[in-house]
């Protein structure tokens, strides 16, 4: 049923009569404090006509909006607004964009630990440089969904102009769909008596009526329940539910259509939908770039990371759809149908969103915090939070935590094997689960070590384990998915094969990408081996694309250097040593990873031998004895010492 706030005359269709809500807003001629152009360029509230009129000058100079198309719809009730972090940002709202809402995440996972300053804003800035998906993933995987509970306290405010607005245009008839889960839209309008339709994440009904809608599409904190809140990347990786789907297409497909203070990156959901899209309508996108004027996406601006998909959706649309750059907030009034339209008298914040403060335990802190640092290739900074967080002795979960550092930094496997050796040890007490997991990584080491007999033994003993304590299916899954690999290298590809796709097919119903790119990326293995190109090929190139969406650049390593081994099977030289050196560059700079570099200096070296480049052949393998002697991978050491005796052997 729709929301009713505030007693409204009904037209006889359930939502409010175009007079009455005219005859309401002509009443709120009163600005909302600290939020007008007066807040945004320190003018007297007597200058603020004056100004807004040059601001609409300006932008109708620089990029022919037809103003008063756009006022028209907005007046009728005709158009959708998509908005994003960006209409909550200005004052007196003031709300954190992604970065900030990912430290919000991170500040109480730190404070038990007590961490010297300097290091806790390394790890800070290091966190949050990863994408907000990604490492609300980690957190929510490790602290269940008490990770998000700073979330009701950090997303208080007050509305500000653009929510006066939008609270306006729903009550007009308009419909707005937003990412937000702040209730700040709600709030204006409760202050303005607007009534309109909430629907709330996934909790969508057939037949909802493309008229006063407003679609929470990622969930709401309103009330301050958690669960419909979509963050992660578990959350999102399903895509839209077919009911999302439909109603997404009822609001947007062929209503006149404004994007506001939205980037479009939600690369897992949202923006597969819209570019699924048959648009017809005319719509307008608006890329933020804070304090600049409004102006057509032109130039260098096409090439920006944050115009891409508008880019995109004016490609894939039929109708037509107006990109423009610049500071958002100038637009307010270029789209206002008339100064009263949506200001606001007063809002206060909501105290119902108010909730007791959360801290995790120190050994559920310290061991989310490895586990994202790993995520964050921060392998130093991991070090580190290691020694503050065992001071005394360290448990078996921190110490599986630590071997997982080790282990993907790949500068000691040697060292990471003798932390999980002692992983093993301590957790012969405890759970069914901690031993299984202690295992699982000894296994993983082992193969990385190249011991693929004694890593299948991991592995099986780990499963043994786990399967009569029923244990989580992402545990037996993760064992699951490990030992394939171990299969593959002992040459029982069709076992491994089978495994693979066992594991990807439950990584694809529980919305989890970052495994299911990696489940790819082995799937793309062992179709190589079985030299079946075309399914290879496409594993790889999938697991490729993924990865870079989901920001994971040791992982897009990965997938390039088996693209680059597929190529060398196939002798195709140039396009290997070309997928190489990338995978290579990758390793060395932002994908850090000394013993995927190890790899690939081998990979050079054959391809350098096969051109009968012997002296390029013969560095290459001399760093990759070095770097495997390092790694202490025996096989790696074994198959670049025969690489240096053939070079020596040669004619």
């Amino acid at each position: 049923m729709p929301r009713r706030n505030g007693a409204l005359k009904s037209n006889g269709s359930g939502a409010p009569s175009q007079n009455s809500v005219q005859r309401r807003l002509s009443r709120l001629d009163v600005l909302c404090p600290r939020h007008d152009l007066g807040a945004r360029h320190g003018l007297r509230e007597a200058d603020v006509s004056r100004s807004a009129a040059a601001i609409i000058r300006r932008v109708m100079r620089a990029t022919a909006i037809d103003e008063a198309y756009w006022r028209g719809v907005i007046r009728r009730g005709e158009a959708t607004f998509f908005v994003g972090a960006g209409v909550s940002a200005p004052p007196p709202s003031s709300l954190p964009l992604a970065a900030g809402l990912v430290a919000s995440l991170i500040a109480p996972v730190l404070e038990p630990l007590a961490l010297p300053a300097k290091l806790a804003r390394n790890i800070g800035r290091a966190l949050v440089s990863l994408r907000p998906e990604v490492i609300t993933d980690v957190l929510l995987e490790h602290l269940g969904i008490d990770a998000a509970r700073p979330l009701p306290h950090v997303l208080r405010g007050r509305p500000n102009a653009w929510h006066g607005l939008l609270a306006a245009a729903l009550g007009a008839g308009c419909c707005v769909i937003t990412t937000n889960f702040d209730t700040l839209i709600e709030q204006a309008c409760d202050a303005l008596g607007m009534r309109y339709r909430t629907v709330v994440g996934t909790a969508v009904e057939d037949g909802v009526a493309a008229k006063s809608t407003l679609l929470k599409i990622h969930g709401s904190i309103g009330g301050g329940a958690l669960e419909s809140v979509a963050l992660a990347v578990r959350q999102v990786g399903h895509g839209l539910s077919i009911t999302q789907t439909r109603l997404l297409q009822a609001l947007v497909e062929n209503r006149p259509l404004l994007v506001l203070g939205y980037s479009g990156r939600d690369d897992f959901d949202i923006l597969p939908a819209l570019l699924n899209l048959q648009r017809t309508a005319p719509g307008l996108w608006v890329v933020h770039e804070r304090g600049t004027a409004v102006r057509p996406v032109a130039g260098p601006a096409r090439r920006r990371s944050d115009a891409r998909p508008a880019i995109q959706c004016a490609r894939a649309w039929p109708g037509s759809l107006d990109l423009l750059i610049g500071e958002t907030s100038d637009m307010q009034d270029v789209l206002r149908p008339r100064r009263s339209f949506g200001r606001l008298r007063r809002a206060s914040p909501d105290a119902a969103s108010v909730v007791e403060p959360w801290l995790p335990d120190r050994e559920a802190a310290a061991v989310a915090l490895l586990y994202a640092l790993v995520e964050a290739r921060a392998f130093e900074l991991a070090t580190q939070v290691f020694r503050q967080a065992t001071k005394s002795r360290p448990s078996s979960r921190i110490l599986i935590a630590r071997a997982v550092v080790l282990e993907k930094y790949g500068t000691d496997l040697r060292a990471a094997a003798a932390v999980a050796r002692k992983a093993r040890t301590i957790s012969k007490n405890e759970s069914a689960d901690i031993r299984a997991l202690a295992l699982d990584q000894s296994g993983v080491i082992a193969r990385r070590r190249g011991l693929h007999r004694l890593a299948l033994r991991f592995y099986d003993q780990a499963l043994k384990t786990a399967k009569p304590s029923n244990s989580p299916e992402w545990l037996l899954m993760q064992i699951r998915s490990h030992r394939a690999v171990a299969l593959e290298y002992l040459d029982r590809r069709a076992d491994a094969l089978r495994e693979h796709r066992r594991v990807a097919k439950y990584e694809q119903r529980t919305g989890d990408l970052r495994g299911y790119a990696k489940s790819l990326n082995n799937i793309g293995i062992v179709h190589m081996n079985q030299r079946q190109w075309k399914p290879a090929i496409a594993a790889l190139e999938q697991s490729c694309a993924l990865k870079r969406d989901l920001g994971d650049p040791r992982g897009i390593a990965q997938s390039l250097h088996n693209l680059g081994k597929l190529h060398f099977l196939r002798e195709d030289y140039p396009s290997a040593e070309s997928a190489f050196m990338e995978s290579l560059r990758l390793r060395l700079g932002r994908g850090r990873d000394d013993h995927g570099a190890a790899q690939s200096y081998v990979a050079l070296a054959y391809v350098a031998l096969k051109a009968g480049k012997f002296e390029d052949a013969e560095q290459y393998a001399t760093r990759a004895l070095e770097a495997h002697v390092a790694c202490g991978d025996q096989r790696g050491v074994t198959q670049a010492r025969g690489l240096l005796r053939a070079l020596e052997l040669r004619p």
